[in-house]
């Protein structure tokens, strides 16, 4: 019975800081990357679930407000595109700053929504940050 005492008392592994400021630990993500992977597909069919028009809203969204710029901007507003077609234009910009925007934001609130998960199972916490970006 000593045998089964002592060898519960013991830790598996030891979790320790790490010495230096590194902000993404490249190996350490590969490891946890059917996590991470299982993660952001929950997310994706969370998100994507119960809307109507399910996951052509990814697409539909950029376009639609791309139809709006280049109304007000390209028609209205007359704002040089350096002889690109203005659809094109905006939707490179808007698609860019759409995944900048949703990053930025949902990286921000992922720490507080992944608390439960984060204090439960060892969870690198860029992994958590990159989960928030990836569907979004």
């Amino acid at each position: 019975m000593s045998t089964t005492t002592e060898l519960t008392d013991t830790p598996w592994s030891t979790i320790e800081p790490s010495n230096s400021w590194k902000i993404f630990d490249l190996g350490e993500l590969w490891a946890y990357r059917e996590l991470l992977f299982f993660l952001t597909w929950r997310d994706v069919r969370v998100r994507y679930k119960q809307a109507v028009l399910g996951m052509g809203w990814v697409v539909l969204q950029p376009l639609l407000m791309t139809i709006v710029f280049t109304i007000f901007l390209g028609v209205v507003i007359r704002v040089p595109s350096d002889n690109i077609p203005y659809p094109l234009f905006a939707y490179s910009g808007l698609l860019l700053w759409t995944f900048f925007a949703g990053a930025i934001s949902n990286s921000g609130n992922s720490l507080v929504g992944n608390a439960h998960l984060i204090t439960k199972v060892y969870f690198h916490a860029c992994s958590s940050r990159l989960l928030q970006s990836w569907p979004g």
